[in-house]
């Protein structure tokens, strides 16, 4: 297996757990019924994106 190869299989990985999570969160609004608040605690550096 190269490492190009590897490489696309961990890049898609990525993807799919991100998905799963993002599934996860938006389930537990729609369960719970409310929206989270952020923080008081968390720095916007935190929520920055790049």
């Amino acid at each position: 297996m190269t490492s190009d190869r590897v490489i696309d299989l961990l890049q898609k990985a990525y993807g799919d757990e991100m998905e799963t999570v993002m599934n996860y969160q938006t389930n537990a609004i729609v369960l719970d019924g409310s929206v989270p608040k952020r923080s008081s605690r968390a720095s916007s550096k935190t929520f920055r994106r790049n």
